[in-house]
């Protein structure tokens, strides 16, 4: 009888452990995968200016040939960085959203246009990476009347 209650003791037990480290696995996978992403999203921070930097450079290309080269690296070096999760936020005509966007300039229409609150121009791209906004659109907005 006592012989019985040990094995289920020590059945019991292994059981236990089994399930905390079962726990403790998962664990450590979620928190390396999280670092991951973390150590990801600080790298591509880093690369949008130069993303930036590339855009502004695109547009003062004279030489079709060489603008014709630089796009095509432009769009594998996006290629490879939306790889990584990233996404452009699309704000232009589109209503203004403060959890993505930074209105830095508003411009006050007198002709009684009704279309408030609307994203009238892009000044630097914003991004989400994996859903999350890494990087706020600067933007400029219609207001309403003065």
């Amino acid at each position: 009888m006592e012989e019985d209650t040990q094995k289920e003791e020590y059945l019991d037990r292994l059981l236990r452990l089994q399930a905390e480290y079962d726990n403790y696995r998962k664990s450590v996978e979620k928190r390396f995968e999280e670092e991951r992403k973390l150590a990801s999203e600080r790298l591509v921070l880093k690369l949008l200016d130069v993303v930036d930097d590339f855009e502004r450079m695109m547009k003062n290309i004279r030489d079709d040939k060489v603008r014709e080269g630089m796009e095509m690296i432009y769009k594998n070096m996006m290629k490879a960085l939306e790889s990584e999760g990233l996404e452009r936020i699309e704000c232009a005509g589109k209503p203004f959203n403060p959890l993505e966007q930074e209105a830095i300039e508003v411009s006050y229409d007198e002709c009684g246009d009704e279309t408030y609150d609307t994203v009238i121009e892009e000044l630097r791209a914003g991004y989400k990476m994996n859903g999350k906004v890494i990087r706020a659109a600067l933007v400029k907005v219609k207001g309403g009347k003065k």
